[in-house]
């Protein structure tokens, strides 16, 4: 079956308003927010994607606030235990920590209007912002939705740029301080997303002869931050010169080149590979623990 493209959102207006009503509600509360994960992919950069769970990020200091603004103004009540998609597989960590340990998990409590087609989950997911370092107040590194109105001016969306610089500080500086391969496989698909739905990254060969990337891959590479570059331009140019904790490392080693020594020497993460050997020498399985 062959991949389709496309040039703009796959879904109509009404039913991204219908999705994007968590964030309505959070705007009218005189909160910022931006909104992320699928529904940002899907709206603003062409990819066909299912809608899963609505990620929504807002300030730190406001996470309790958007969260009611959405319970006072929608059929939604707080999740009492982490949603299954944030916790760690199994083979992993038997204890199954959540990759989102400060985000707040919104489950629907009954039917709002006619379901969205190709939505498979109505969970929300609001998360604070220095989770995913980004700043939502800072509106050069996110989009609003066109034709505005209907859509609401004050819903932002994230650019590739911010989306792709977020992911992969992420992915390698995980704020809980250990590698979270759940969360590391859902981030890499979201990346795999924009590379072959987003029209700046269709064109191919990625690399061209001479060694070169394709203008439109280095254009969208060198807009990202000196410390990201790397871990996307091996994605690009299909290469697995070194595992995660490579990646990390060498990303350090670039912060501590620029003089951002704070970052480049916090501890680092711990690797999910010493936990995965040590199950194994157990003779444990995700079967034997469910």
């Amino acid at each position: 079956m062959g991949v389709h493209l496309y040039d703009s959102s796959t879904y109509t207006t009404a039913e991204e308003l219908a999705r994007l009503r968590p964030a309505l509600a959070v705007a009218n509360a005189n909160i910022p927010c931006l909104v992320w994960g699928e529904d940002a992919l899907a709206f603003v950069h062409c990819v066909p994607t299912v809608l899963f769970q609505f990620h929504l990020i807002v300030p730190d200091d406001a996470l309790e606030a958007a969260c009611k603004a959405i319970m006072d103004s929608l059929p939604y009540k707080k999740l009492d235990a982490p949603h299954p998609t944030w916790q760690e597989y199994g083979m992993v960590d038997p204890s199954l920590p959540s990759c989102y340990p400060s985000s707040v998990c919104l489950e629907c409590t009954g039917d709002t209007e006619k379901p969205i087609p190709f939505c498979a989950d109505t969970s929300i997911a609001v998360h604070p912002q220095s989770f995913w370092s980004v700043d939502v107040r800072d509106t050069s590194r996110s989009v609003s939705l066109e034709p505005a109105p209907p859509h609401d001016e004050r819903i932002r969306l994230p650019t590739i740029t911010a989306f792709l610089d977020s992911i992969i500080t992420t992915v390698l500086e995980p704020p809980n301080g250990s590698q979270h391969l759940q969360f590391g496989i859902n981030m890499r698909s979201w990346i795999s997303y924009f590379l072959i739905y987003t029209p700046q990254f269709r064109a191919y060969p990625r690399e061209l002869p001479d060694g070169s990337l394709e203008p439109g891959h280095a254009s969208i590479l060198d807009t990202l931050s000196e410390e990201n570059k790397p871990y996307f331009e091996n994605i690009i140019r299909g290469k697995h010169d070194g595992g995660w904790m490579f990646q990390v490392r060498r990303r350090r080693d670039i912060l501590e080149r620029m003089g951002r020594l704070a970052e480049a020497r916090r501890p680092i993460p711990e690797s999910i590979l010493p936990r995965l050997r040590k199950n194994k020498l157990c003779g444990t399985t995700p079967a034997a623990r469910t």
